[in-house]
């Protein structure tokens, strides 16, 4: 049955991405109950853009961005860099959340280049950007490993639901480019 609809492969990562977006979506109200509004504004900041990285990665290479998109993208990088500016701060207080949201904009950064900067693959920029993008997925891991270590659970859920977000719309630019 399911050889015949293509149920696995047509539909299983389509499943799995949008329920995991659905996840972090919700996180955005976990937030708001167990932590601050800051951290819910963040978190909206970052699924906003996850999402217009959905797009983006799935749209064909060269289309023009349309204006709202534009709009939305500004509006999402305003929410997490507000939220930046206050986890600089307080780094001395809360290191490994000022380090998990630079890495998190520097991976932004990187996927942005990737997007709308491609490189060809193979090159010495294609390698350095891959480098440094997997260094700083290496970064966020030991992060959540931390959180998870430390009981902070709401952290370590986030963190995790976070990679694999990113993880898809990695997998969608790979898609998208070869």
């Amino acid at each position: 049955m399911f050889a015949q609809t293509g149920w696995p492969k047509r539909w299983s990562f389509p499943l799995f991405k949008y329920s995991v977006f659905a996840l972090l979506s919700f996180n955005i109200f976990l937030f708001l109950r167990h932590a601050t509004l800051r951290e819910a504004i963040d978190s909206l900041g970052w699924v906003v853009l996850l999402l217009l990285f959905e797009w983006e990665t799935r749209r064909p290479p060269g289309l023009p961005l349309p204006r709202l998109m534009i709009a939305l993208q500004a509006l999402a990088y305003a929410a997490i860099l507000y939220a930046l500016a206050h986890f600089a701060m307080h780094a001395l207080e809360k290191p490994l959340d000022f380090l998990n949201a630079l890495a998190w904009i520097l991976v932004a950064v990187f996927i942005e280049l990737d997007i709308h900067r491609p490189v060809p693959r193979g090159s010495q920029a294609h390698h350095t950007r891959f480098t440094a993008k997997y260094v700083l997925y290496g970064i966020l891991l030991l992060l959540a490993g931390i959180w998870g270590l430390r009981g902070e659970a709401l952290n370590f859920y986030d963190a995790f639901l976070w990679i694999l977000c990113f993880f898809a719309i990695e997998l969608n630019q790979v898609r998208r480019i070869s």
